[in-house]
């Protein structure tokens, strides 16, 4: 068994809420031909986040790769696909990123007709885009599906005022009071168009009840102090100037803070707990992360966090449950289904990780780990053919992962390709000559491939010496040396060397392996070399560098 060691793939833990939206019932489908909701979709690019908080970044990239599993897979119904949009769009909205989460928001609404979320969201992103004419009618389009929705009737209300057009925001803030007669942001609004409208008295009126409402709305001063000066009252007038700070009120909006709130919240525990992770404080990072679970149900990185610490401290069952609950929340989620695919693979439940590793690649081909560890999972399945594709793909996406370059020439060796696979090491060494288990892979094949043109004994020989000066004395490289040995026909040194590996693995308690080594022993006793560089049952493995984090 020969070990290559690699550079640990850092395996960044991504994040994302998934919260639930406000809904309405779906509008009913119309009767006739109509065309799908699919066909007029806008395209929708990976997002360009430079700038944004990383955790956030993270979080965005996960919601995308669920977007793009659920575009993949033919049964995903429209009103499915439209949330996993809306997710995305959510997400980039609370980024700032208006103009990339505009058409994820406008995917959403044309496929979930009816629901009141995507249109607002919408028109809150035209809103901070200076767009009031496109943030207007879909207000107006929200309205029509929840005509009582106060968030909505004071927005719409504050367009039409900063429009210029009190005469239609007046209808739309009165009504928002008489739903919500303590809404600060309406009746604020109010008293400026009453103010705008020549009525100070009734503006007085408006914003006293809006300061009454909320006494911290310093922003309400200013509009007050005119219309008390209005009135001719300066002493209350000046009162009130001292007192203003240029602050906007904003109404009470529970699908615009849903997104801020929990973001802000995921994050505090997210960074927290990240950091107790570092320091190797799995209960503490568990802790943490079950105190965000607290706040955000939903949050599918916070259920894959608790399963990376839980993992780290040895509850692998506890573990499986968060990355099936974290893949469960956000299908496609490509680091809870790596996650899950280790699991497996160190079960021993190898077609189960090929499934788990195939959709973390599926839904995020540029994870590079899951793709090595879907490489490894076929080969040891026996599908050498499929792996050696994946282990070709690692190597162009990462040219460092040796270890790819070391299961791609196993891969070939199993194959009976001893050319190539000797080619590949060969290319292996050069590129990575700080790694003595691509050498030793090298020297093995050049002592005993069953292919003439590619023995080389003299060079497997020399190769050996080489890792002999230069490390630790192990089984598997006295077994090597033992086949250069003989290679080049030195088969009492050969014999003596297989004797001193088969005590080692006597003395390791590892009685198989004995009887495996006891049968090349023969052979150079006999005056044989050996032509099998790897036993067909030898699993050929380097470390796992990568957990499920």
């Amino acid at each position: 068994m020969i070990h290559v060691h690699s550079l640990p793939g850092a395996l960044a833990c991504a994040l994302i809420v998934i919260s639930s939206c406000g809904r309405s019932e779906p509008a009913s489908p119309s009767t006739g031909a109509a065309a799908s909701p699919r066909s007029s979709l806008r395209d929708t690019m990976p997002p360009v986040m430079s700038g944004v908080e990383p955790s956030l970044q993270e979080r965005i990239r996960a919601a995308y790769a669920s977007l793009t599993a659920a575009r993949a897979a033919r049964t995903t119904s429209d009103i499915d696909l439209g949330r996993a949009h809306g997710q995305v769009g959510k997400l980039l909205l609370a980024a700032e990123l208006y103009d990339q989460a505009e058409p994820h928001l406008l995917n959403a609404r044309a496929l979930e007709r009816g629901e009141l979320a995507w249109p607002y969201y919408l028109a809150h992103t035209y809103r901070l885009k200076f767009q009031a004419d496109q943030a207007i009618p879909l207000f107006e389009e929200v309205l029509r599906i929840k005509g009582d929705h106060v968030p909505a009737l004071v927005w719409l209300g504050i367009l039409h005022a900063d429009g210029g057009r009190v005469d239609l925001a007046e209808p739309l803030l009165t009504k928002a009071v008489s739903l919500n007669p303590r809404s600060a942001a309406a009746l604020f609004e109010l008293g400026k168009v009453a103010l705008a409208g020549g009525d100070p008295a009734r503006a007085a009126t408006h914003l006293e009840a809006a300061l009454a409402a909320d006494p911290d709305a310093d922003g309400v001063h200013y509009a007050l102090a005119m219309a008390y000066r209005a009135r001719g009252d300066e002493q209350r007038a000046a009162s009130h100037v001292r007192r203003w700070r240029d602050e906007r009120l904003y109404p009470a909006d529970p699908l615009m803070e849903e997104i801020t709130d929990l973001l802000k919240t995921a994050v505090v525990y997210e960074i927290r707990g990240t950091r107790a992770m570092d320091d190797r404080k799995w209960a503490e990072a568990a802790a943490l992360f079950r105190e965000g679970l607290a706040v955000a149900p939903r949050d599918a990185t916070l259920h894959q966090n608790l399963g990376t610490a839980l993992y780290l401290a040895g509850d692998a069952r506890g573990a499986e449950a968060e990355f099936e609950a974290a893949a469960s929340l956000l299908p496609g989620y490509a680091r809870a289904l790596f996650s899950l695919g280790i699991i497996m693979e160190e079960r021993g439940r190898d077609q189960e990780a090929i499934e788990r590793f195939s959709g973390a690649v599926a839904s995020d081909p540029s994870m590079v780990n899951a793709r090595a560890s879907l490489a490894d999972a076929l080969r040891r399945s026996g599908k050498l053919e499929a792996s050696i594709a994946e282990y070709v793909s690692v190597v162009k996406a990462d040219p460092s992962a040796s270890q790819a370059r070391f299961g791609h020439a196993m891969a070939l060796v199993r194959l009976r390709r001893y050319a190539e696979a000797r080619a590949v090491l060969e290319e292996a060494t050069r590129a990575h000559a700080e790694q003595p288990g691509l050498a030793h892979a090298l020297a093995r094949l050049l002592a005993s491939a069953p292919d003439d043109a590619v023995r080389d004994g003299p060079r497997a020989m020399t190769i050996v010496q080489a890792l002999e000066r230069t490390t630790a004395p192990t089984l598997t490289l006295i077994e090597t040396a033992a086949m250069a040995l003989a290679e080049t026909g030195r088969f009492s040194d050969a014999s003596a060397r297989q004797r001193q590996a088969i005590a080692m693995a006597s003395q390791a308690g590892r009685a198989e392996t004995a009887t495996r080594l006891t049968e090349n022993l023969r052979r150079y006793e006999s005056g044989m070399p050996s032509r099998q560089p790897w036993a067909d049952d030898d699993p050929v493995h380097f470390p796992r560098a990568s957990s499920p984090r």
